[in-house]
């Protein structure tokens, strides 16, 4: 797909496209993208202060969820986390995941399972705005708006095919939770 000065936007120059562009790219797809494409167009996703404070939004319960686009093969969504939310910590079965910080600093924590089937924190990265993040399939990851203050964090998912199969891990039991289709409208990842 070309931009207006006839660059494409999914090549490996860096060509600044817009939320609109972006998502007429992901109208024309017809296929989930590859890791290495969802990454390259949250690379090239350039959006103001205006846009991002005029979309995301924030919830004093949980971290809020903003859909921007849906279809068969990808999902794209903003994410408003006020200081101390948290993702629980899952993984994203069958489905490709980039997220891209728009404001703040986010922590993500990558965890492993143990030979008694339990989960365990690997390691941790603090992530600035612009910087982005892959997982996929069985990637168990956590992340939280841990910054000091009252600072927001704003976050862009991009999820190929969407995330429609998920599993859920605990520290305190080896058990995996597998969400009910209520549970995954209802649930905020």
């Amino acid at each position: 797909m070309l931009n207006s000065n006839n660059q494409s936007i999914t090549g490996i120059e860096s060509v600044p496209i817009g939320l609109n562009e972006l998502v007429e790219f992901l109208k024309t797809s017809e296929s989930s993208l590859s890791l290495a494409m969802i990454k390259g167009l949250l690379k090239n996703l350039s959006l103001g202060d205006v846009d991002i404070d005029k979309l995301a939004l924030f919830d004093q319960q949980r971290y809020h969820r903003r859909y921007l686009y849906s279809d068969e093969n990808t999902q794209v969504l903003m994410l408003g986390w006020l200081n101390g939310q948290r993702s629980k910590i899952h993984d994203h079965m069958g489905s490709n995941c980039a997220v891209k910080i728009l404001k703040g600093t986010a922590t993500e924590t990558y965890f492993d399972t143990s030979e008694n089937n339990q989960i365990f924190a690997t390691g941790s990265s603090q992530l600035n705005e612009g910087e982005i993040t892959t997982s996929c399939n069985d990637d168990k990851h956590q992340i939280s708006n841990l910054q000091g203050g009252d600072q927001a964090l704003v976050t862009l998912h991009i999820y190929s095919p969407p995330l429609d199969d998920f599993n859920l891990y605990s520290l305190e039991s080896a058990a995996i939770e597998k969400p009910t289709e209520k549970d995954k409208w209802m649930y905020e990842i």
